[in-house]
């Protein structure tokens, strides 16, 4: 990464660049982010747009097509029959920013509620996948000055003390702080 001149031919802006791998060329972000060297279709959408998630599966033949005998998966020949056979198959499908957010590939089975969605942390206890939702819920208590239902980010005198009335309470601080740096 280096500070100078884009060299596209479209942009020359100064900004940050990178080299890029398929024009050996240092362009800013925007112009490699447009670059369709980097686009593939995607899985999900069908639309060629920059590749933001790849995933692998290998599928493996176990049996050999010539004498029908299962082979070990680590070969690429069978071991019976000496016959040449496809043992593995990789299939890569490639997801955008949009639809790599939506995918199952980055979901799991939350332990407390069940569902499968996108896991925002893990139990310390056993390491168990926690959603979102239920993380949220499980932060959840009254707040000691509203006394709503909210997340608790702080205690003030071993109260809890919800997300707005938290802030509502750093903005007093602040604006008593600017009054008295103004009066010396």
């Amino acid at each position: 990464m280096k500070w100078g001149s884009c060299e596209n031919e479209k942009c020359g802006k100064f900004r940050k660049l990178y080299k890029s791998k398929h024009t050996d060329k240092y362009v800013c972000v925007p112009c490699h982010d447009k670059d369709p060297f980097y686009h593939k279709r995607c899985s999900q959408c069908s639309l060629k747009r920059k590749v933001a998630l790849r995933t692998v599966k290998i599928l493996y033949c176990h049996k050999c097509p010539i004498c029908g005998r299962k082979s070990p998966i680590d070969e690429k020949s069978c071991h019976f029959c000496t016959g040449e056979k496809p043992i593995e198959k990789k299939l890569i499908s490639y997801f955008c920013a949009i639809c790599s957010s939506h995918s199952d590939y980055k979901k799991q089975h939350c332990s407390q509620c069940g569902e499968k969605r996108h896991i925002h942390s893990r139990s310390e206890l056993d390491d168990s996948p926690i959603c979102d939702n239920c993380y949220n819920k499980n932060l959840q208590d009254i707040c000691s000055r509203c006394g709503y239902p909210e997340r608790i980010v702080a205690r003030v005198d071993g109260k809890p003390l919800g997300v707005n009335c938290w802030q509502r309470e750093r903005r007093k601080q602040k604006k008593i702080l600017a009054k008295s740096l103004t009066r010396i």
